[in-house]
């Protein structure tokens, strides 16, 4: 059960009395505050919006009311003293009315949590502080001065026996101590959800955390980042025998260096493999971080028949994170197996050496400057994990210690080895503050990405160009005007001058417009519109984008038509034929046969585009599509086959008074006349109808449950989003705890004498009754005797308490953010944590 404040009122609307609902009458204004934050602000937080069910963030502690009817409508009584259940409780007024007043006495420990309503994909946090007196409110321990008043009343007349009676009055004062104090021992908050998917009582969902005093973890906020690099692995080599290793990466130009493998299993039909892996080389809590891209290709001479392989090529392509706490010498081993064209299958192995490690600078971190990793130390402990949130926005983060330094105090700063300077804010050895931290997911959901290996050489089209950002305006179906929201960056770094194209224009008959645009620093300042085109529809998102960004492809390739060694054989075999009166070749005909050969393109120069990002495939599955007919069916050519036959014969050489070599050039030429007459046509027959053609499936990754599984993208390996599942359900329940222990329960560890007994008081009245005596005409009188004895109790109250107390969070699984986060993450960053 919580507590409302928005749409309800304090008071009832009838009497004096609070309404039980409100949350006033559960909050002293004192005992356990917090701190609520939230990034990003939900939009039921401004406004007075009533949504149903909902109640408010508190921290409730019970109440009893009493209510005395002082008003104008038949009231009569007092506020008086406590009765002794409320002694050393406090007292608050919150109501009143005609009627009269009510006043709140104040349980003294908490006694249940309340919470506003959250949303999944949000970071947010409740931070908890019992520093005022351990969350004790009141005066827990008190005396209690009772006074029995007892009176005999003796009534006379003249004329009449006396009458006697006696009544007793008893009457109590509340003595709180006023040297009560209560000092906290520990603050520990737990929480529960439906599935426990970590093991961790801190965490057991994987992106919210829920710890105080006891717990190995701290929650901080940066003061100062640090413009120190952390160390990670800048060199390496490999090695197939894990004895002579060979240097594989080139620190000074971070690219790696072929590692030749004597690792030979190759088959016929191996050839097409060129693949690239990334392994994550962890081997502990402080030892972990390092990930590379390795490209995996066998060697072979594809000149002879077979072809022949030599070995195995490991490239390590791409240092995508370097990691932290290796140390040189580390060995790991790389493993990748491969499916042969028979369906057998090899482990192909190489063993990597770590080599070098020193400062390297970092993903995510701000230019020139650095979070605090895994491996850093802090106050004597050695960092084993973080969880960041939003460095920008949001302002606590979490780290996993590793237990061995000293405790923290709250609100005190502190310095990393690495000179980042934090601010503790809950956590390991902070005796009076919890926090609930984090973000909650809904994890029955998948992410499926394909990952993309960058071309080095290509331009820049993920981390340097940034496509400008140009709103056109669009009058009858024609660009009239633009107006450039975005200039971009970095076209100075594209090695050739930026080309705009405009989008197609929204039906078919329409004509694409044409712009010009002038550049200036990278970024673009101006457009001219060459061509308005024509039938373009208004608030399309008709844009204009710099188009020439492909990585152009400049191949030579040789002529097969030209061969010095064909030529050189025709010239002699000219030479060789006899000269006779009536035909003969003369040298200025062989030169001049020469020369036109000659003048033949020995290399043809083809141009073209290689695509910018090589997405990885699947060696192991495969997509068969049929394809259209594209030659004639066997059966239709056949007969032309008898069409095209030589029906001339070379009988005529036998007697004919040629050189041997003649008439072998004649006869070879007739035979490769015939087989090019049947090649030809072989050439536009299609055996297999209908075609299909077999192709390796991208290679698809999947991730299932927190968006903090996601792999990270570097500079050049990038993920892209293929399919996003988002969990089908509506909202879920978070059950919290907040417990608080004192260092000294009860009401012993300070001074607090009792009051001094007051002394027995005695008296005497006598009282004329308005009564007269109708024959004495004397008034009746009444002697009344009075004793008054006070007594002191003992030390009464419950004292300095331990406390827990528990409150359920609704949370809302908010779809859109959720689909929004991991969207921008993959394209972006690959892991926004």
């Amino acid at each position: 059960m919580g507590c409302k404040t928005r749409n309800t009122n304090i008071c009832n609307i009838f009497g004096g009395s609070v309404n039980s609902a409100h949350c006033s009458p559960y909050v002293p204004g004192e005992g356990v505050t917090y701190d609520y934050v939230e990034y990003p602000e939900n939009e039921s937080r401004n406004g007075n919006y009533n949504i149903p069910g909902r109640d408010d963030n508190a921290v409730m502690y019970g109440y009893s009311e009493e209510f005395v009817n002082t008003g104008s409508v038949g009231g009569s009584g007092t506020a008086g003293q406590p009765t002794s259940a409320n002694c050393g409780k406090l007292s608050r007024s919150l109501c009143s009315n005609a009627l009269g007043s009510g006043t709140v006495y104040q349980d003294y420990i908490p006694a249940s949590l309340s919470f506003d309503y959250n949303y999944s994909d949000t970071f947010f946090a409740y931070l908890y502080d019992t520093s005022d007196d351990a969350g004790n409110v009141g005066t827990p321990c008190y005396y209690i001065i009772t006074r029995e008043t007892s009176a005999d009343s003796t009534s006379t007349n003249p004329e009449s026996t006396p009458t006697t009676g006696v009544q007793t009055e008893s009457t109590q004062e509340c003595v709180p101590c006023t040297a009560f104090y209560c000092d906290t021992a520990s603050t520990n908050l737990r929480y529960t959800v439906e599935e426990d998917l970590t093991g961790d009582p801190d965490c057991p969902h994987p992106t919210l955390f829920g710890f105080g005093s006891t717990s190995n973890k701290l929650a901080f906020t940066y003061d100062e980042l640090s413009t120190e690099l952390p160390n990670g692995v800048n060199d390496l080599s490999l090695s197939y025998d894990g004895v002579t290793y060979i240097d594989s990466w080139d620190g000074n130009l971070e690219v790696g260096i072929s590692y030749t493998s004597s690792q030979n299993p190759w088959q016929t039909g191996d050839e097409g493999l060129d693949d690239f892996v990334i392994y994550d080389l962890n081997s502990s809590q402080s030892v972990t971080g390092f990930r590379i891209k390795v490209r995996i290709r066998p060697i072979f001479d594809d000149t002879t028949t077979p072809v022949v392989f030599s070995g195995t090529e490991w490239i390590v392509e791409e240092i995508l994170s370097s990691g932290t706490g290796y140390t040189i010498g580390d060995v790991f081993l790389l493993e990748y197996e491969h499916t042969h064209p028979d369906n057998s299958t090899t482990n192909l192995t190489v063993n990597l050496k770590i080599d070098g490690t020193g400062p390297v600078s970092a993903v995510v971190s701000s230019s020139g400057f650095d979070i605090l990793r895994t491996g850093d130390t802090i106050n004597g402990h050695v960092i084993t994990h973080t969880f960041h949130t939003n460095i920008d926005s949001f302002p606590y983060h979490v780290l996993y210690l590793d237990g061995d330094g000293d405790d923290f105090v709250k609100e005190t700063q502190y310095t990393s080895n690495r000179n980042h300077v934090i601010t503790a804010k809950a956590g390991f050895g902070i005796v009076d503050r919890a926090i609930l931290v984090g973000q909650y997911q809904f994890l029955n959901k998948s992410i499926q990405y394909a990952i993309g290996s960058i071309n080095k050489d290509a331009p820049d089209i993920y981390n340097t160009l940034i496509q400008p950002n140009i709103d056109l305006q669009i009058t009858n179906g024609s660009v009239s005007g633009f107006t450039i929201v975005d200039g971009g960056s970095g076209w100075d770094q594209l090695g050739r001058i930026p080309e705009l194209s405009v989008t197609s224009p929204t039906i078919e008959s329409g004509k694409t417009a044409k712009v010009k645009g002038t550049f200036l620093g990278g970024e673009l300042i101006d457009l001219a519109i060459l061509d308005p085109g024509s039938g373009y529809a208004e608030n399309v998102g008709n844009t204009v984008y710099v188009s020439n960004v492909q990585l152009n492809s400049n191949v030579r390739v040789a002529n097969d038509g030209y061969s010095q060694d064909a030529i050189d054989g025709f010239i002699a075999d000219i030479k060789s034929i006899p000269k006779t009166d009536d035909a003969s070749v003369t040298q200025d005909e062989i030169n001049s046969f020469e020369d036109t050969y000659n003048s033949q393109n020995k290399f043809t120069d083809v141009s073209g585009t290689v695509p910018t990002i090589e997405m990885r495939k699947d060696p192991n599955r495969n997509r068969t599509g049929q394809i259209g007919q594209s030659r004639y069916s066997r059966k239709s050519v056949d007969p032309i086959f008898e069409v095209m036959e030589r029906q001339d014969n070379l009988d005529y050489l036998n007697d004919a008074p040629l050189p041997k070599n003649i008439k072998k050039t004649i006869t070879d030429e007739r035979e490769r006349d015939v087989e090019k007459r049947k090649q030809d046509l072989e050439d536009i027959i299609q055996d297999q109808i209908p075609e299909f053609v077999i192709n390796q499936e991208t290679y698809i990754e999947t991730v299932q449950g927190s968006f903090a599984n996601l792999p990270r993208a570097s500079t050049y390996t990038k993920y892209h989003l293929r399919q996003y599942r988002a969990d089908p359900a509506k909202e879920t329940s978070i059950n919290i705890t907040l417990s608080c222990s004192p260092v000294d329960e009860g009401c012993l560890h300070f001074a607090c004498a009792p009051p001094a007994t007051p002394a027995t008081v005695t008296g005497s009245s006598t009282t004329d009754d308005e009564e007269v005596d109708p024959e004495t005409e004397l008034p009746y009188q009444t002697t009344t005797n009075t004793t008054t004895v006070a007594t002191v109790s003992p030390l009464l109250g419950p004292g300095c308490q331990s406390w827990s107390v528990s409150g359920s969070m609704k949370m809302y699984h908010n779809l859109s953010r959720a689909a929004q986060t991991v969207s921008l993450a993959t394209e972006r960053y690959g892991n926004p944590y």
